[in-house]
């Protein structure tokens, strides 16, 4: 029987993971991080045109601190759930020395 941290592990996992048919919450934040990856990319491109990246400097570095703190939580929550992709097993193997068992 999962405890509650347990649960909520499988939960972000789930979310975290490719969406299944239904999942509305992990296909939004499939979505999501994807098209926050795009606006990067643009981002980043426009950025080297020296005129926009004068005129909207403070706007591109704010959007590259927001964006690298949700990347930093999506890979940190990535991490803290990975435990509930599967059980730990524990196995009894025996040890191999030399090419002999």
């Amino acid at each position: 029987m999962d405890t509650r941290y347990q649960k909520l592990q499988k939960d972000v996992l789930r979310v975290l993971e490719p969406a299944t048919i239904g999942d509305n919450l992990s296909r939004f934040c499939d979505y999501a991080l994807s098209i926050l990856v795009i606006l990067n990319l643009v981002a980043v491109t426009l950025e080297s045109v020296p005129e926009l990246e004068k005129k909207f400097k403070d706007i591109f570095y704010y959007f590259e601190v927001v964006s690298v703190v949700v990347f930093t939580i999506e890979y940190l929550a990535r991490i803290w759930s990975a435990p509930a992709r599967r059980p730990i097993e524990k196995k009894i193997t025996p040890l191999i020395h030399g090419g002999h068992t």
